[in-house]
């Protein structure tokens, strides 16, 4: 029987299986393990997405209310609520989940899940919109600005029934 070497055999039938970095263009992360509780990649989009909203709830926050408005403070819950919603995108989106996710589907499912079952309702709770016609006054020259944006509401039949098809 002939025998050839290892390093022909290789050559000539290379191996089928692909490794997980050449399908997502990711690194493959260590085994969890305790100590990967406290791992981080930093996702530059879910960081950005986060500190915008966060951002702009705190300048809007600052602001005065407008005249003819009573003048109450904010509700601390409501800011609370919010800041908590964007510290979790953050989390969600950087932390052990954040690292796993490209590469593990059940990662991937277990970020996605807590982003609409829990950040959503938070930044629901913050109730920016109400925030927002509290202390921006809508706009006379006829440009959008951060109030007009908010209070868009679609001028078409099939605009108003898409983004309310239960009330038409």
């Amino acid at each position: 029987m002939i025998s050839l070497p290892q390093q022909m055999l290789e050559s000539a039938c290379p191996r089928t299986r692909v490794r997980p970095q050449a399908l997502t263009d990711y690194p493959l992360p260590a085994p969890p393990e305790l100590s990967t509780l406290t791992a981080w990649r930093v996702d530059v989009a879910g960081l950005a997405i986060a500190l915008c909203l966060a951002v702009l709830y705190l300048w809007v926050r600052a602001r005065r209310p407008l005249p003819g408005i009573q003048e109450r403070a904010w509700p601390v819950r409501r800011t609370a609520a919010w800041i908590a919603g964007c510290v979790l995108i953050v989390w969600l989106t950087s932390g052990l989940l954040g690292v796993y996710a490209p590469v593990q589907f059940s990662a991937h499912l277990g970020q996605y899940a807590p982003l609409a079952l829990v950040c959503a309702p938070l930044l629901v709770a913050g109730r920016f919109g109400d925030l927002i016609r509290e202390r921006i006054a809508p706009r006379s020259d006829g440009s959008a600005g951060l109030r007009e944006i908010v209070e868009w509401r679609p001028s078409t039949r099939l605009g108003r029934w898409l983004t309310n098809p239960a009330k038409h």
